[in-house]
């Protein structure tokens, strides 16, 4: 399953610096450039997976792959895959990270929005791989943004996303909370499995997923005794249970998807 929500205010969340400071820091207890380097560091675990992905299906290796990130913010995992080898480019809503990227990091980066991005215009693509870490749920045109990616993507190339999870501790023990809870400007919260039926519609085949966002203490009556926490904490990822999720999944030579 997967939840469409539909708000009856127009919102209005911008994504300029105030985003990566004030908002940022009063949910994390830090800024977005005080987080880029523990950031940086999931980027190098996700590009381990990205990398194993490649080897076992004897892809093009990360020296030299075109790799596009959607929502690229302040340029972490850009710059983990550049440190890899690959040929990162980023997009953005937000001039200052564009510009922080550009000028602090050096790497090549636009600030554009997604309808209006086409990569030929600028000299690049279709890539080798595409991501969108906690990206994919701010689209309110979920199909329209699925056409455009399976269009940037060469046929056998990788999409990889991190998003919410439907199905987390969080969504399955309280269902309403957890989507009143929501950011108002997440407009698709997903399961895995509404992920994999989607992703199949337009032409992606799910390889492997990662359940993430694992909190043993919002299990309801356990997750109140700390001493069970390390157990609670095991089943959630056997069970898959993270209130976040990950996707890496190829794109077929067959069709884009409708």
């Amino acid at each position: 399953n997967m939840v469409y929500r539909v708000g009856f205010e127009v919102v209005t969340e911008s994504y300029e610096a105030d985003y990566f400071f004030e908002s940022y820091q009063r949910q994390y207890g830090k800024t977005y450039l005080e987080d880029f380097a523990a950031i940086k560091e999931i980027g190098r675990r996700r590009l381990d997976i990205i990398e194993t992905i490649s080897r076992k299906r004897e892809l093009r290796s990360s020296s030299g792959a075109s790799l596009l990130d959607v929502g690229c913010a302040y340029g972490p995992f850009i710059s983990a895959a550049e440190e890899r080898g690959y040929r990162p480019f980023g997009i953005d809503v937000s001039a200052p990270a564009v510009g922080y990227v550009q000028n602090k990091l050096g790497l090549a980066a636009l600030r554009s929005d997604v309808s209006e991005f086409e990569p030929e215009s600028h000299g690049i693509g279709p890539f080798d791989i595409v991501t969108l870490w906690y990206v994919i749920e701010h689209f309110n045109n979920l199909g329209d943004l699925l056409r455009s990616i399976a269009r940037w993507i060469k046929p056998g190339g990788i999409l990889a996303f991190s998003t919410p999870n439907l199905d987390g501790i969080s969504g399955i023990s309280n269902r309403r909370r957890f989507l009143v809870e929501s950011p108002k400007d997440h407009y698709v919260i997903f399961s895995f499995r509404s992920a994999r039926r989607v992703l199949e519609r337009f032409g992606f085949d799910i390889v492997r997923r990662r359940s993430t966002g694992h909190h043993p203490e919002r299990f309801p009556l356990f997750g109140r005794f700390r001493a069970l926490h390390p157990l609670m904490r095991l089943i959630s990822k056997i069970a898959g249970l993270g209130d976040t999720f990950e996707v890496y999944a190829l794109r077929r030579h067959d069709k884009v998807g409708r």
